[in-house]
């Protein structure tokens, strides 16, 4: 892909930070917060944990 690399760094950071934002199943987060906010904790804690740790962190966490 030779076309990125006359794209400035910030401008793809912008397009993968937009491309993450509308991944997020805000109707399935709205339904856990009406109906099990355990449930809630436990999708935010392994969202922060892969973003923050490692994706395999967030996967073992997600298993208790």
């Amino acid at each position: 892909m030779p076309a990125f690399s006359y794209l400035p760094v910030p401008a793809i950071a912008a397009l993968l930070v937009v491309a993450a934002i509308r991944m997020v199943p805000f109707p399935y987060l709205r339904t856990l917060y009406r109906e099990d906010r355990k449930g809630l904790c436990l999708c935010l804690l392994t969202a922060l944990l892969c973003v923050l740790l490692d994706p395999v962190v967030g996967l073992c966490t997600d298993r208790m």
